[in-house]
Order: C-alpha cells, then sequence, then structure tokens
C-alpha cells in the first residue's frame, strides 16, 4: 500500500505493509519518528493506493486496484489491541518484526496507525472490462 501525506504543501509517499478490517479500516506499522508520521499529527488527511497488477498473456497488465480518500491517526487505548490482532491475522509473524526493527534498526517508537476512508475508486479491468472504475463512499 501506498500512503500519502502532506505538510506545508509538499506531498510524500510512503509504502508500507497493511491490514484491514471488516469497516475497510486500514492499519499500517511506522516509527512515529518519521517524517509521515509527524505529518499526521498536524494533517491527519491521507490519500491511499493499493494495486494488485496481472499480468495478461503478454499484451499487457489488468489492473486491480483501489484509491481512497481518508485520515490517518496512530491507533491508542483500547483499540490498540484490536488493531495489533487485526495485523497479526494477516502478517503471524509481525511481533517477531517488531522486535526485530526494535533492536536492529533502533526503531523503539514503532506504532500501529489506522486510516478511516472516506471516499475511494476501485479499478478492476479484469472483472469490469466495460466499467472498470466505480466509485466507493464510505459511511462511518
Amino acid at each position: 500500500m501506498q500512503v500519502s501525506t502532506s505538510q506545508n504543501n509538499k506531498p510524500r509517499i510512503f509504502n508500507c505493509w497493511f491490514s484491514y478490517d471488516k469497516n475497510f479500516n486500514f492499519y499500517y506499522i511506522s516509527p512515529s519518528t518519521s517524517k509521515h508520521s509527524k505529518e499526521i499529527i498536524n494533517n491527519p488527511s491521507v490519500a491511499v493506493s493499493i494495486v494488485n497488477p496481472k499480468m495478461s498473456k503478454g499484451v499487457g497488465q489488468d489492473v486491480q486496484g483501489l484509491m481512497l480518500e481518508g485520515t490517518a491517526k496512530q491507533v491508542k487505548g483500547k483499540e490498540l489491541l484490536i488493531a495489533y490482532m487485526n495485523f497479526l491475522k494477516k502478517y503471524p509473524k509481525v511481533s517477531q518484526y517488531i522486535k526485530f526493527v526494535n533492536k536492529k534498526v533502533k526503531m523503539k517508537d514503532t506504532k500501529i496507525y489506522k486510516i478511516t476512508p472516506k471516499q475511494g475508486i476501485w479499478y478492476d479491468e479484469i472483472n469490469f472490462e466495460d466499467y472498470p472504475r466505480r466509485k466507493i463512499e464510505f459511511n462511518k
């Protein structure tokens, strides 16, 4: 997943592993000391892009993807356990990763962040060749 933040009209994009819940909230892990984590404190608006390209018989690519606009925040309190368990379902070794990151890269401040989408576009050339672009509204 790619996430874009903005600070002082300067966009920044980063790649991250992600999980999501049944309400289509997206979760990612990052150090709170990173530039993008600091940026969401002042401006929680983010854009997200997730792409799943599939090669089609050597002619080109059929693309499936999701583009979202929403808000991001660090997960805290009771919600932290829910977010961690959600991430652990998708990445069973996430606890080892966090320990590895903390010891080797010295990212002691690794946190889980949640993106709550507001609107988006689902793009699917594989299943919907005639009309691959579909708008999505999220009622939160």
